[in-house]
């Protein structure tokens, strides 16, 4: 019996420290441990996989490469095979004069079936097509090329993206220890203020006081933890699946993300008009504008079509009994067509100029963001210093304030407003060198390179 006793309380204050971890971690983080480390090249990884814009970009390279099929095609030869059937009224006759005998007789010869099945094998082929077709094919070639372009861009946009959802979801995570540790602190040093309260030496409103700096802490996390949530569902977005309870976050040092220093090339605005998608695809944009206008002005000239049948006709099915062949050349020449031909010509060169000032105008607009991308790493990576000692001010004035406070020569306030700057530095820090990362992947973007293009870089 008293194994069983043994047993079941031993059962009991199990269940109870279990109940205890989920309350003050959370089942995710009770189990965390066992899962695998989100790290940034993961993420990146998932997104590449399961972002559902990825794969829509690259159905359109797939779109462009069966365009340039169809152009192709009009080069080579085409094949039928034809079955038809043929009712007259009357069966044909041709008449036939015979004046062999010094007077005209008139007979009748049979021109064909009144009833006939005709069984065909026929070809065409096109022999010269005035540059027409070769320039329609070199157009839709070029035309891929700014499909690719564009999908390298989406790419590039999508990683950027999920680059930035992970460091602000590694953001989320440092307010929400943060806020785990200033509760921790705020419920000792309430343990401390009530102790000194029963024996007589603060009066009860510093215990009031600091009781709502406790509840202060506890909303405090509750909203840093809606935040890490609703980090984890942008990040789950981008990524194109669901990520929370399948990785651990592991909080990483400030120092630790900074091991790498932030770098700028010599000339980022030149080097971003050589790597960026867009100039590419403008320009083969242009370059394909220009082809269809060939092309266009190509229908103008002679067509010279290769033809040929081979046949068999009879009025049983199937047919046997007529075996024929025939073969033509033929040459048209459009003399007048409303001007369609010079109409698409135009609107193909009007296309090809508009291209050239979007041209120019992106080059601006390139011009900017590279710019405004630096400004934006430079003042972020100011920051980290600046909050890196205030970080360090701050530890040192509340273990300063806490000492005091516990010797009586120092206020409860101090200790209260000293805890709030150093859980404010900490936040800093933590948006300063997240920012500063998130400024580094903007720039990159800016610049036209992908992640693995700044690692070979």
């Amino acid at each position: 019996m008293c194994r069983r006793c043994n047993a079941s309380w031993a059962l009991v204050i199990f269940l109870l420290f279990l109940c205890s971890s989920f309350t003050l971690l959370g089942p995710y983080e009770v189990f965390a441990s066992e899962l695998p480390e989100l790290t940034l090249s993961e993420v990146l990884r998932i997104t590449k996989e399961a972002n559902p814009t990825i794969a829509a970009a690259s159905r359109k390279i797939d779109q462009a490469a069966a365009r340039v099929l169809q152009a192709v095609s009009a080069k080579s030869p085409t094949l039928d095979v034809s079955l038809a059937y043929q009712e007259t009224e009357e069966e044909s006759n041709y008449p036939v004069y015979d004046g062999s005998t010094g007077t005209r007789t008139t007979y009748y010869a049979k021109g064909g079936f009144r009833r006939s099945w005709k069984a065909a094998m026929s070809m065409s082929y096109l022999l010269y097509s005035g540059g027409s077709v070769e320039n329609n094919i070199k157009a839709q070639e070029l035309a891929k090329k700014v499909a690719e372009a564009e999908f390298k861009r989406t790419a590039q946009q999508v990683e950027n993206d999920a680059t930035r959802a992970y460091y602000n979801l590694l953001k989320a995570n440092d307010h929400y220890m943060v806020a785990k540790e200033a509760l921790k602190l705020s419920q000792e040093h309430f343990r401390q203020v009530e102790a000194f309260y029963k024996h007589g030496v603060v009066p009860k409103n510093e215990v009031l006081r600091v009781q709502v700096a406790v509840s202060q802490a506890e909303l405090d996390l509750i909203q840093a933890q809606s935040a890490l949530d609703i980090a984890w569902l942008v990040l789950e977005r981008v990524a194109g699946t669901e990520m929370k309870g399948k990785y651990r976050l592991v909080p990483a040092e400030g120092e630790s993300l900074l091991k790498d220093k932030f770098s700028v090339p010599k000339d980022p605005v030149s080097m971003a008009f050589k790597m960026r998608p867009e100039i590419k695809a403008l320009e083969s944009a242009r370059q394909s504008a220009l082809r269809l206008a060939r092309a266009a002005m190509g229908k103008k000239r002679p067509q010279i079509l290769l033809s040929g049948e081979a046949y068999k006709l009879d009025e049983d099915f199937p047919p046997d009994a007529m075996d024929d062949w025939r073969v033509s050349v033929a040459a048209v020449w459009t003399l007048y067509d409303g001007q369609k031909a010079e109409a698409e010509a135009k609107e193909a060169v009007a296309k090809a100029e508009e291209v050239l000032y979007s041209l120019e105008d992106l080059k601006r607009g390139i011009s900017l963001e590279v710019n405004a991308a630096i400004k934006k790493l430079e003042a972020a990576v100011k920051r980290i210093d600046v909050a890196k000692n205030q970080v360090a001010k701050a530890e040192e004035d509340y273990r300063m304030a806490l000492r005091r406070y516990s010797a009586q020569v120092g206020t409860n306030i101090d200790v209260l407003d000293a805890r709030v700057a150093l859980i404010n530095a900490k936040n800093n820090f933590s948006d300063a060198v997240y920012e500063a990362k998130i400024a580094e992947a903007d720039l990159q973007f800016a610049l036209g390179a992908t992640e693995v293009e700044k690692k070979d870089s």
